[in-house]
């Protein structure tokens, strides 16, 4: 029984059309609502940390899986090959950085040339542009930065700007310095509960450069092995 997001209410019935269109009987097994119901057995939840609150409070005495926003970081040392920079790329800007396996923030090493990688990422990124409301996102983003004087590095579709926060604008992407890896490790473990990936060089810290936007069948999101909950209810 699913109830689509107002803001995604094509994808989830398209599969459903295909699941059917292979096996029919699931025509009888597949419910879309137009709007929410008040019983359930079970929910699966999807949403921002703030809905997230009001998911817990209604749907908390069910069995459930609330998902909230998390975001994807890299670690840069300023020795990254050419195609290690063109992976990075890509979970920077695959889908125009709205999933949560994208890249929002970089964790780089004190001595990183910030504005050398902004350089060697732009000839991966000019289809950018071509989007309407990501182009938008990016004119808003740099004029609300010059009017109010904030300091950014700008890559002519993307942004770079140095923050502490983790979850960054559209078309923007955070950067922070470390002293060393042993400090970055210690970010993200303070920050695990909203970090999905941890993209490198070294996949034993989760995932290679050009591999966030490919996860494994048990790369389970947010560390949830959904069919194992389905199973157990």
């Amino acid at each position: 029984v699913i109830k689509t997001s107002s803001d995604d209410a094509l994808l989830i019935p398209s599969i459903a059309k295909l699941l059917i269109s292979i096996d029919a009987s699931l025509s009888e097994r597949i419910t879309i609502l137009e709007s929410s119901r008040s019983k359930y057995d079970a929910v699966i939840a999807t949403g921002s940390n703030n809905s997230a609150r009001y998911f817990e409070q209604y749907f908390g005495k069910y069995p459930n899986i609330i998902r909230k926003s998390r975001t994807s970081v890299a670690i840069l040392t300023g020795e990254e090959t050419e195609q290690e920079i063109e992976g990075l790329a890509r979970d920077l800007f695959t889908y125009y950085g709205l999933g949560c396996r994208n890249v929002s923030k970089l964790l780089v090493t004190d001595n990183h040339d910030v504005q050398k990688l902004l350089d060697g990422l732009i000839k991966y990124s000019s289809y950018l542009k071509n989007n309407g409301k990501y182009q938008n996102n990016f004119d808003y983003n740099k004029s609300i930065y010059i009017i109010n004087k904030v300091l950014f590095l700008d890559g002519g579709t993307f942004l770079f700007k140095e923050d502490e926060n983790l979850h960054s604008p559209i078309s923007v992407t955070f950067y922070q310095r470390f002293k060393s890896i042993d400090e970055i490790e210690s970010y993200i473990e303070r920050n695990r509960d909203e970090i999905q990936c941890v993209v490198s060089s070294q996949k034993s810290r989760g995932v290679v450069f050009g591999e966030a936007q490919n996860p494994k069948v048990w790369d389970y999101a947010d560390k949830v092995d959904t069919m194992k909950f389905l199973l157990e209810l």
